[in-house]
């Protein structure tokens, strides 16, 4: 993902009916630099009945989405933005709700989101207002709102966070935080259902494929080099993602001269090997160090082998660790499972572990520790009970 905090998508979205699963109407406004440089507007064909309530709120009827796209067309023009982006929105937890359910109501294989939310946003830095409510803050600010239209909600927000950028931007990037999308998409019978993969996914396990058959013999030549190198050049829409800007990083240094030496193709291919397996590589707890939890931010992923996972997050919460539900820049430790997960969306790791190794790429301290020498380190601290 490639995240920065001059690039926000912010949205709203409305719903045809109170099961919240479905979007008829949705609107976007992209900020960059603080400036507005895109905006879109959709009705959408829901696929689905319109109650009366939602109609008489938003004064979208079945009969105006007649001939519109259905989400999954629409998803596919706009979802590069919202990966590329951090998304926004006005008490964001509903409307990141209805779009994971949107996603995975039709199947579409998806990975988590950078977000953050207006209404928190401002309850932080404009407390001197009683009401933080979107027609109260759009009142004070003087914006214009016609509430429960798209475009207008979505446009009144942009600019609400054009006013907290102004007020204290570090505030808005530290609000930014993770929201879990999982990819395994499970019927009520237990049945999995198979999806197509978006054409970023599939990209990267496109060059996970190729990086595991160059890495085969263990050894690299100059021609499997230019091929690989034609490949990452040809899919710069990939930057942001692991491993693909690790890879490109490695590239760029080893072909800058024009000359590669054999200890550079030997460099390279400690790399490729590394992309294959990030989860040992990135582990950074040696077998003898004690470590403390207490005041640390942390988050498990994967399953646990030696205890079962929620009775290790009340353990650490006890000890005063705070358990976090989603990697942010704030994140000390990241604990793997041993036995890892049946839901790991890029071949041996999980978002969260994908995540993590994309902060550690922009030089964020997050520790990637394995199940076993998490608990052997807490241990030497002396405070672990299991």
């Amino acid at each position: 993902m490639n995240i920065t905090p001059r690039q926000y998508c912010v949205f709203d979205v409305e719903t045809p009916n109170k099961s919240n699963d479905r979007i008829c109407s949705l609107s976007l406004v992209v900020l960059r630099d603080g400036l507005i440089v895109d905006a879109r507007d959709y009705l959408v064909n829901p696929e689905t009945t319109f109650d009366a309530y939602n109609t008489h709120l938003t004064g979208i009827s079945a009969g105006d989405v007649i001939g519109m796209p259905t989400f999954p067309q629409v998803w596919d023009e706009i979802s590069d933005l919202f990966y590329r982006s951090v998304v926004v929105a006005h008490n964001a937890r509903f409307d990141m709700a209805v779009l994971n359910k949107c996603i995975h109501a039709y199947g579409i294989p998806t990975h988590d989101l950078w977000y953050t939310c207006t209404l928190k946003c401002t309850k932080q830095l404009m407390p001197e207002l009683g009401c933080h409510k979107l027609p109260a803050i759009c009142e004070h600010l003087g914006i214009s709102l016609a509430h429960h239209k798209a475009g207008s909600d979505a446009r009144a927000c942009a600019a609400i966070l054009q006013h907290l950028l102004h007020l204290d931007p570090a505030a808005v990037e530290e609000s930014v935080c993770s929201y879990d999308m999982p990819e395994v998409i499970i019927s009520p019978s237990g049945a999995r259902k198979t999806v197509k993969l978006t054409e970023t996914t599939q990209a990267i396990h496109d060059l996970r494929l190729i990086v595991s058959a160059l890495v085969a013999d263990n050894q690299l030549t100059d021609g499997e080099v230019d091929f690989l190198n034609r490949w990452v050049q040809q899919h710069h829409h990939l930057y942001g993602h692991y491993p693909y800007d690790k890879i490109l990083h490695t590239l760029d240094g080893a072909l800058a001269d024009g000359i590669l030496e054999q200890q550079e193709l030997d460099e390279l291919l400690l790399v490729l090997k590394e992309t294959l397996d990030p989860v040992k590589e990135a582990c950074t707890c040696p077998a003898d160090q004690a470590l403390t939890v207490a005041g640390k931010n942390l988050l498990l992923t994967g399953d646990f082998e030696s205890i079962s996972r929620s009775q290790l997050e009340k353990q650490l919460a006890e000890m005063g660790a705070v358990v976090q539900k989603g990697v942010t820049r704030k994140t000390d430790y990241l604990i793997v499972g041993g036995k890892g997960s049946a839901a790991w969306s890029s071949g041996n790791y999980g978002n969260k572990v994908k995540k993590a190794l994309e902060l550690q790429e922009k030089g964020f301290c997050v520790q990637i520790i394995r199940e076993p020498d998490f608990l052997a380190a807490i241990k030497k601290d002396g405070a672990c009970n299991e």
